[in-house]
């Protein structure tokens, strides 16, 4: 019995990431990969997360606020992690703390590279947690 039940939490997680949610880190995972090699690197990361950054950045002073930040209760959660001295400003290195973070938990076998299965499973289970 037991083992029917995991069968059938595993299929209802599974379920939950959509063919949309493949789709989109399909498309964020091909736009990080500059070179085209089938890997994301922590440089390719930090490039893209800079984009990111500045067009968060509304006043252009080199730092987010949570009210330049926020589009939801999802990106409020994350700016407050990411705050690690909680001053209201975010600066591109705690952002970037954060992506760095993510990004080591991705790299399911520790080469300092991703690939698009590690991505892919990486987002998964953050989406069916």
């Amino acid at each position: 019995m037991m083992k029917v039940l995991g069968l059938v939490v595993s299929l209802v997680a599974l379920c939950a990431f959509t063919s949309a949610d493949t789709f989109r880190a399909e498309c964020v995972f091909k736009t990080m990969d500059d070179n085209k090699d089938g890997f994301v690197t922590l440089a390719d990361v930090r490039i893209h997360h800079r984009e990111f950054y500045d067009a968060l950045d509304a006043d252009k002073n080199g730092q987010v606020t949570l009210t330049e930040a926020v589009k939801g209760k999802k990106t409020a959660a994350a700016f407050q992690k990411a705050n690690a001295d909680q001053d209201q400003h975010l600066t591109f290195e705690e952002s970037f703390a954060l992506e760095e973070r993510r990004f080591i938990a991705a790299d399911a076998d520790k080469d300092g590279r991703v690939s698009y299965d590690e991505y892919l499973n990486h987002v998964r289970a953050v989406v069916t947690k």
